[in-house]
């Protein structure tokens, strides 16, 4: 099992990877950047002053997320 901060270059025994562009993934008030560095070439990041939203359409008992956080980057709410 893949601990926090280990980098995961292929899904684990039992696990699909699945990308952010997937049409099971509804996204609102996003940017779509793209990075050759980021699974299948492109990520998504929050926009600035609004509410991000995601909602994930699929079948089964666990989720994961794999993301990189930018703590310079994050305002709190006023």
């Amino acid at each position: 099992m893949a601990t926090i901060g280990q980098q995961l270059l292929q899904p684990e025994s039992g696990w699909q990877r699945i990308d952010d562009t997937n049409s099971n993934i509804s996204k609102t008030t996003f940017n779509t950047l793209s990075s050759g560095s980021a699974y299948g070439s492109s990520y998504s990041e929050f926009k600035e002053g609004t509410l991000s939203e995601a909602t994930f359409n699929f079948v089964g008992t666990k989720l994961r997320i794999i993301s990189v956080v930018n703590t310079s980057a994050y305002r709190a709410p006023k």
